[in-house]
């Protein structure tokens, strides 16, 4: 092939780099949450020396960069396929239109850096050879697209988990969750308000579990089961949260 001759070896296919994904980078979060983990603290590792040496210092990357790269391992790792290095414009969009709003909670300063975060870490998923899906010009106009709406997703109450509902609403009412029992305290003084008022704070976070569990609605109707798959992310995502995540504020055990 390298000659010319007709009659030599053919060429290899290749495929384009962003077809194949780099296989040290998948994972079972759920069957080995032990080798997650690890991959997940290499990434950050990794993450932490390219940032210093290729973003300016007055980059949002260097303060918040670390933090959203996080979520979005957990996500790809304990919710999604566990191809890490793996991703695409639906990829992004269901990370930051459902997965952030649902589970990540965060102040005004670190939501306003998660877009350009999101394209650092990107960026040097590239640099390490390891960005697979879609190339990343592709996956920067997508988030490009999706910035706004990210943001109005993640400020509407109505799309948050449980969890964060609850945990939103101690910081609301000036609980500081590392205080020692102060959890358990609020949680009791939350039991003991009228239902109403509890409805008021949980009610959509609490109807979207219902539909996630297959549990009868009001309205009659059934939802459906989640997936293996989705049980299986569900089972690692248990399993973090029992280490008390803090991008993840279902340790507040409920």
């Amino acid at each position: 092939a390298l000659t010319g001759d007709p009659h030599g070896i053919p060429r290899p296919e290749m495929m384009a780099p962003w077809e194949q994904d780099d296989p040290e980078l998948v994972v079972d979060a759920a069957e080995d949450e032990q080798e997650f983990q690890r991959l997940m603290d290499l990434l950050l590792d990794e993450l932490e020396q390219y940032v210093r040496a290729n973003v300016p210092p007055e980059s949002v990357v260097w303060q918040h960069g670390d933090f959203i790269a996080m979520t979005m391992l957990q996500w790809k790792g304990g919710y999604d396929d566990g191809r890490l290095g793996r991703w695409t414009s639906a990829d992004l969009a269901e990370y930051l239109l459902d997965y952030f709003p649902r589970k990540v909670t965060v102040d005004a300063e670190t939501l306003d850096a998660v877009p350009e975060c999101v394209k650092a870490f990107l960026a040097f998923m590239q640099a390490r050879g390891s960005l697979s899906g879609e190339p990343l010009e592709v996956l920067v106009q997508a988030l490009d697209v999706l910035g706004e709406k990210f943001k109005t997703h993640a400020q509407d109450s109505s799309r948050w988990g449980l969890a964060k509902s609850m945990f939103m609403r101690m910081q609301t009412e000036g609980v500081d969750p590392s205080q020692p029992g102060a959890i358990d305290a609020w949680m009791d003084d939350f039991n003991s308000r009228p239902r109403e008022e509890r409805d008021a704070i949980i009610g959509p976070a609490a109807d979207r579990m219902a539909q996630a569990a297959g549990i009868r609605l009001p309205n009659g109707s059934r939802a459906s089961k989640p997936s293996a798959q989705r049980r299986r992310a569900q089972k690692a995502a248990r399993k973090r949260n029992r280490r008390g995540c803090p991008s993840d504020p279902t340790f507040l055990g409920v």
